[in-house]
């Protein structure tokens, strides 16, 4: 666990980030922690608060709280297929950079500008997912995360997990794709997240507005996503 600990604060503040970011002061006041994380067993693992010191028990509260946010905790299949996946990604074709050009805000993400994902294939047949982003302004110096990612449906390669600290993973959904690669729409089941990626900076009001329309179809609230400042050139 105290592994895990200091990953955690070393994403989180590395960038100026804290614990009470993605909702600490709310938690600590509980109880009982439940570290609900989906291993590859399946096991869960809980322990009472008394039972750890108070580093550990900050690091578990703020586990829960990352996975509230991006997807984590234990779902079911018919949660996962409500959403609808486009029919095929190809990889290669879908690899490289993609800018975010709106989201569901959340913590994690909060007061990032200029921010990008790199996709990258792996030796071991995984994916390299690095997300890099200035915090601020766009003369803030770039920082970046470095993550993992595999397939999970080699049918259709548009369900993918995501890690980026140990052993957390978030379900990632490619729900909708320009048929040229242009631009991109990712989802998590539950539909509390979202990305519109492009493969440019800016992207038209056209595409946009294309874009929240098909979400919205899809169940999501157009009013929840926000455009991610990005500079003009």
């Amino acid at each position: 666990m105290t592994a895990v600990g200091a990953q955690v604060r070393k994403q989180l503040q590395e960038d100026g980030s804290s614990l009470e970011d993605v909702g600490l002061n709310q938690i600590k006041s509980a109880s009982k922690c439940v570290l609900a994380c989906k291993f590859s067993s399946g096991f869960l693992l809980s322990a009472p608060c008394s039972a750890v010191n108070r580093f550990v028990h900050s690091v578990a509260c703020a586990v829960i709280a990352l996975l509230t946010l991006v997807g984590c905790s234990h779902m079911n299949t018919s949660q996962a297929l409500s959403l609808r996946t486009v029919p095929h990604v190809d990889l290669d074709r879908y690899l490289g950079r993609w800018y975010v050009i709106a989201n569901i805000p959340y913590s994690l993400e909060k007061g990032k500008v200029a921010s990008y994902d790199t996709y990258a294939k792996r030796p071991d047949g995984k994916l390299d997912n690095i997300f890099t982003f200035r915090k601020g302004d766009f003369a803030a110096p770039e920082k970046s995360w470095h993550g993992v990612a595999w397939v999970t449906n080699p049918d259709t390669n548009a369900e993918w997990k995501v890690r980026f600290i140990w052993p957390l993973t978030s379900t990632y959904l490619v729900l909708e794709l320009d048929t040229d690669y242009r631009w991109a729409v990712v989802g998590t089941p539950g539909r509390k997240l979202l990305w519109i990626l492009a493969r440019e900076r800016q992207l038209s009001a056209a595409d946009y507005e294309n874009i929240l329309d098909r979400i919205a179809a899809q169940g999501y609230d157009r009013a929840a996503i926000v455009p991610v400042p990005q500079p003009k050139s």
